[in-house]
Order: C-alpha cells, then structure tokens, then sequence
C-alpha cells in the first residue's frame, strides 16, 4: 500500500517566519535595515526547495543537499560578484566569501554597536541565519524534533542581549513566539484532524512554551559575566550616547551617525594638529591593521611622558599647554597628541605605552578635564630628506600584499633617493586631485577578492581605507609605518578653542624617522574644499621630488611636489560630505555602469524568484495532473502492470477526496471502504469490483483459482482490457459525493503519501 508523504509545508514555514522574526533581534547592533532583505529571500529558497523536493518523495538526505545547493546559489546570486554566471559558486566566488566573512568578524570585534551595515556584515550575517534556518528545518522535517528549533532561537536573543544597550525591539519576540509555538502545534501528528477545542489546547501550550523558553534565554544572557568590550553586559553599566575610538570601534561606524556626539572641547591649541587615541601597529593579511600588543611600560602616569624629551631637535621645540574637556567621550584610550611630553589631572589608573605614545586603562571612563604640554612644533621637509626612516622590523611587515599593490608603490616611488620623498610620492598620489581619489562612506563594491585592490581600482573610501592603503604601500618600501587613531582638531569656536564631535574621528599614516621620530602623513583627500593636516611643514626653497608616478587607472598623478602643509581649516567628515569619482581614463561612467550591473542583477534575482515561487504554487496540482495522465495511458494501452496503474490511480482519488485509506489493508478492504464512505452507484461499484478482479489477477496470478470480472461488467472480459473507464466511473462517483475545494484542487493529498 502507499505510504503517507508529508512535506512538512505548514511547519516549515512557520519555522523558517521564526528564524527571521528572531533575526529582527540584531537590529540594536546593526544600523539600519538594509541587512534583512537578503535573508528573507534566502531563507524563503532553503523553505521552497525543502517543501518542493519533499513533495515528491526525494529521500531525506537528497533534500538537505539541494538546500545546501540553493542556499549557496542564492548567497552567491544575491552578495557575491564572482559567482559563475552570477549565480554558481567557483574558486573565486568561495575566496571572495571567505575575505568577506574574515572582514565582517574584523569589523564585529572592533566595533561598538550598532556596526555600519556593511556588504561583509550583510554576507556574514546572511550567512549564519541562513544556516540557522536551514538547521531548523531539519529539526522540524528531517529529526522530526520540532521543539530542538527554540535551540538557534536562543542563540539569536543571547547575542544582542549581552551586548546591545539598547532594549531589544518588542517583535522580536512577539513575532518568533507565535511562530515558534505554530511550529510545535502544526508538527503534530493528525493537527489538522482535531476538533477546535484540542487544536486551540494544543496551539496554546505551545506558546506558553515558546515565550517561556525565549525569556528564559534573554534573563539568561542578562546575567553573563565578561561579555562585551567593556568586560560586562554594556546595557548594565554604560549610559547612552557615549562614544569610543578604542581598537574595538570602527571609525565608519562614528562618522555614518547622522547626529555627530559632542566628544571634547580643546583650549589653548594655538596650531590645529590631530587628536590622537592610539596607534594600529600590527598587519593581519586578509584583515587590514591591528592594535597589537599594548604594554604598561609606566603605571598611573601623570607629569612628564618617559621617553619624550630626547629628540636631537629639542632647539626647535614649540612646547603649548592644552585643556581637553571631555564631554560624551567614553573609552579606555585617553586622546593626547602625537608629541605629548606630559600629562596632568588625569587622577589614577592610566597606563603610558611609549612605543605606541598611548595612554590607556584597563575600563572604559569618561575622564575629567586635563591638561596635556605637546610639542607642536614641525620638521621640514628638507630635515626630513636628511633624516633617515627606521624603525622596528614588525613595522615593515607586508605579508601577502597583493603583487600589483607592490609594484605600484615601486613605480610610483622610481627615482627618489630618499625615505621622505618616497613617502610623500605615496601621499601625493592619493591627494592629487588629478588622480580620482574621493572621500565617500558609500565604499564601492569589488570583485578582484581582495578589498585593498579592489580600493584602489575605485578609488572611492573613507579616511581608514585610505591610511590603511598607504601605510601598507609605505611598509612594501621597507619604510616602518602604522596608522593613527583619533580626531580631527575639529571646529574653531569664537573664544579660540576647538569643539570636537564623533564626525572629526579620523585615521591617518604616522612614519617613523631617526631624528624628527613619528611624522604623521594624512592620505585622505578633502572633502568640499577642506583637507587634513601633514605633520611636516612645507619649504618651498628645497627642491622637490621628482619621482615619476603612474596610477592603476583613470588620469595621471603629479610629480611628488610637498603637499601643503600649514593647518588647513576643520576637516568636517560628514555622513553626507560623499563625493562619487564618475569617469576613468577612458571617459566611461564606471560607477554608473556599476549601478546598472547592480540593477540588472536585482532584476533578475527578482524575476528568479518570481518564477520560483510561480512554479512551486503550480508545482503540486501539475504533478498530480500528469501522474493521473501517466496512469490512465498505462491503463488504456491493457499490457503488463495496466491494472496496478488503475488501482493506483483510484486510491490515490480517493485519499485527494478526503477518504482515509487504511496502510496495510488489503486490496479488497480498501476497495470496500471506498465504496461505502463515496456511496458509490451500482454502476461504479462494478467498474471499482473489475479493476480489484484485474489487479488480483495481475498479482497473484490465475494459479489462486481468481476468476474473470463478473458478466455484468461494462468492460470486456479479455486478459488485456482497457481500464481507464473503470478509473472514470470511480473518480466521477467520488466526485459526486466528496467534492473538492480548491486547496485540495492545488495541494492533492496524495501527493503527502510516500509511493
């Protein structure tokens, strides 16, 4: 007899509604809402496929495989750019994923929430709910332990309430609740069959499950210990609105905030220099910069910095005395200068890294106001062609740089003789307007796999990008660099101090020289006319370099004539200060045709899935038409297996008619029952008594002494007979009696029954 299929349609979906209700938990740590899309429509594939390919009795291990299948397909189709047709998973595709994810779990650790929704945190993010909805539904269709989903949707709450400040959004739970306990219901045997008072009882229980063991999990995550950058729960202990620059917090993440946060206000700075937190020293190919090692080389420091008295231009020093009141600032780093000598009011606790020029504690404060004595005065540029760039070998470390990033840097640095004039070709080339590079928070997608090439192809990014290009550029010389770490000096205000805010955060290149020691080299071109600052003063009377330079696209640099270096006015990093390079050498519209290639791919992902969903809508009531087709043509022609197709047939109307056939019964049983529940007329009764004569004939042969269908049968008595009138006459009968509604028309009940 035929087994019962069930494609688990019902439970499924309401276990995949659950998944992404639960995602909606992340909204506190990502900005935004951009990130959803994507898993809506990959987990609405892993659901189609699953419900789909269970419909026709696939074998259990065969679904999961092509979920896997269309999962990857979706991922690569939707977020990746070196998928094979767009669509297929190669080499590259699986490389350019990897870098992604490698990026995203960078920018997961080393930002406070919420992070900037990024395409490495949508695909990373994409990625692991997806997985999450995939493992639930084979909890629900494959171990047939539908309660294991609560699982993943404990570890989608645990997260963001550990870490978020926020309180997590009401849906979040109302939305996975209802679905959860829709799961637990619907997953029971015969649901549909209970009366409304059961299925009520039943659908009731279920949600005092699922809400319990949700709440259970968020009064769980609340009481975590050393959990968040801070050691504890941030939403136990920081008050809102503070911001931070520590290794910990991306700086897109501070200058995409459409209300900049006041973070300090400077007096006595009479020349504007940048604000500085701390210092990114090591280099994690895949990965970009790094804080590396930070030590406590002086403990609760206050007076005079060890180790910052002794350059050999100590004649030249420009010693100013500088207020910094901090106001929402809040982090384990203290902002100080560059060329701090010593620092005063701080009280205990804080730390001084000489190497690295940093002050820092173990626990993120907000400290009072201080005072901090900075020799603000500048090097030339013709001290530093005499100086000589040395350093630690860890800062000339650039392992696994691409190889056309190297042989940009050497071309672009031929012909000088000296470590300043190479360094400042490197600078020239990003700040020359002539060569296309914009400042923009709107970074451009690559599809070379390797994000650092991929910057300088579109030479659009904002200020780390840029730091981080350059001073991995300067180390391929084997000139030690690191990037820096803070702020603008910010904005002018009447009474002569400077006010600065979460949009001033900035990143910049530092290089190391002998005599002069750390010379800050800013990369970032300007934005509305207004530019950064170089750590190093112009002298027009010295001849400038002449190292020739070649871009990798678009106009030719200049020459390595000295970038300004005066203190320019404020450099505002708005969220909206984007500017978009829109022609390349060649006078095409790279961006726009980008655009377009993007518009392109979202149509034909949209058209995909339409017709996904078209087909599997279709997909049930089509494969019932054509495997009753199927059958009857066997059963017209009279040969071999003819009546087992037209009693399988027959059986199969009855179950899609709503009569419960009985598993294991014999055939003259089943053939009973369809008669007396379908009250069957004389005539059929006779067609339905053939075909069993027909079938027991077929199977068990004329040695069991089975005699030909009666006389008074409509069909011929032949051996080889045409049953297809016989299977006409039963269906019209079962019609008759139990008619069937479009639900059953679209979804046939004989489809959820195993062959």
């Amino acid at each position: 007899m035929p087994q019962s299929v069930n494609s688990h349609a019902t439970p499924t979906l309401f276990g995949a509604l659950a998944v992404i209700g639960g995602s909606t938990a992340l909204t506190p740590l990502i900005s935004g809402t951009s990130w959803l899309l994507p898993i809506v429509e990959v987990v609405a594939v892993i659901w189609l496929v699953g419900v789909a390919t269970r419909l026709v009795g696939t074998p259990s291990w065969a679904v999961e495989l092509l979920q896997l299948v269309a999962f990857s397909m979706s991922v690569t189709g939707l977020q990746l750019h070196s998928g094979i047709g767009g669509f297929v998973p190669g080499s590259a595709a699986i490389d350019e994923a990897t870098a992604a994810v490698r990026a995203a779990w960078v920018q997961i650790m080393t930002t406070l929430p919420p992070t900037p929704a990024t395409a490495e945190i949508s695909l990373f993010v994409t990625i692991t709910i997806g997985a999450l909805a995939w493992v639930c539904d084979q909890f629900i269709a494959g171990a047939k332990a539908p309660a294991l989903v609560g699982l993943p949707l404990l570890g989608l709450y645990s997260v963001p309430a550990a870490i978020s400040s926020e309180m997590l959004p009401w849906y979040a739970f109302a939305l996975p609740a209802a679905c959860f306990a829709a799961v637990l219901a619907t997953s029971q045997p015969h649901f549909g069959r209970l009366n409304a008072k059961a299925a009520l009882s039943l659908v009731v229980t279920s949600a005092v499950i699922a809400v319990s063991a949700i709440g259970a999990s968020v009064a769980l995550s609340d009481t975590a210990p050393s959990i968040g950058t801070e050691g504890r729960l941030p939403h136990m202990g920081q008050p809102g609105g503070h911001i931070g620059l520590s290794p910990w917090a991306l700086l897109r993440g501070e200058l995409s905030k459409s209300d900049p946060v006041d973070v300090a206000r400077v007096a006595g700075l009479t020349t504007p220099t940048y604000l500085r937190t701390f210092a990114l020293e090591k280099w994690e190919p895949g990965a970009g910069f790094g804080l590396g090692t930070v030590s406590a080389d002086s403990r609760n420091i206050d007076g005079a910095l060890p180790g910052t008295g002794d350059s050999e231009n100590d004649s030249a020093r420009d010693i100013e005395s500088i207020t910094i009141t901090p106001q929402q600032y809040r982090d384990k780093f203290l902002p100080i200068y560059l060329d701090s000598t010593g620092i005063n009011g701080i009280g205990s606790g804080w730390n001084f890294d000489s190497e690295l020029g940093t002050i820092f504690r173990t626990d993120a404060t907000t400290p009072a106001p201080y005072t901090v004595t900075a020799d603000t005065a500048m090097a030339t540029e013709a001290e530093l062609r005499s100086d000589t760039a040395v350093g630690r070998q860890d800062l000339t470390e650039a392992t696994d740089v691409p190889a056309e990033v190297s042989a940009l840097a050497k071309r672009l640095t031929a012909g000088t003789t000296n470590s300043f004039d190479a360094v400042n070709a490197l600078l020239n080339f990003f700040t020359d307007p002539a060569n296309g590079f914009t400042y923009s928070l709107q970074t451009p997608l690559g599809n070379s796999g390797n994000a650092l090439s991929d910057f300088l192809s579109s030479r659009s990014g904002y200020c780390e990008q840029y730091a981080a290009a350059m001073a991995i550029m300067v180390r391929t010389l084997g000139i030690p660099a690191r990037v820096g770490i803070g702020f603008t000096q910010g904005a002018e205000q009447p009474d002569g101090s400077y006010q600065v805010t979460s949009n001033d955060a900035h990143a910049w290149v530092e290089v190391s020289f002998a005599k002069t020691g750390w010379v800050i080299f800013d990369p970032t071109p300007s934005v509305d006319g207004q530019g950064g600052l170089q750590g190093f003063s112009s002298d027009t009377a010295s001849p400038s370099s002449t190292a020739p330079t070649t871009g990798t696209a678009a106009a030719t640099p200049t020459t390595g004539a000295s970038a300004p270096a005066t203190a320019l006015s404020t450099r505002k990093q708005s969220a909206t200060a984007t500017v978009t390079r829109t022609t390349t050498a060649a006078g095409s519209t790279h961006q726009g045709n980008t655009n377009w290639g993007r518009v392109a791919l979202w149509i034909g992902l949209i058209a995909l899935i339409g017709a996904a969903l078209a087909l599997a809508t279709a997909a049930p009531s089509l494969l019932r038409r054509r495997r009753r087709q199927h059958r009857l043509a066997h059963a017209t022609s009279g040969g071999p297996g003819s009546a087992s197709a037209a009693w399988q047939e027959i059986v199969d109307t009855a179950v899609d008619h709503g009569i419960d056939v009985g598993v294991g019964d014999s055939i003259r049983t089943v053939a009973n029952t369809i008669a007396q529940h379908a009250a069957l007329s004389a005539h059929a009764r006779m067609e339905l008594r053939a075909v069993v004569t027909s079938v027991e004939k077929d199977w068990y042969g004329p040695e069991l002494g089975l005699s030909d269908p009666p006389a008074e049968s409509t069909q011929s008595t032949q051996a080889e007979r045409n049953l297809a009138p016989s299977v006409h006459a039963v269906s019209t009968g079962l019609q008759h009696t139990y008619p069937l509604s479009w639900p059953h028309r679209w979804w046939p009940r004989s489809l959820r029954r195993k062959q």
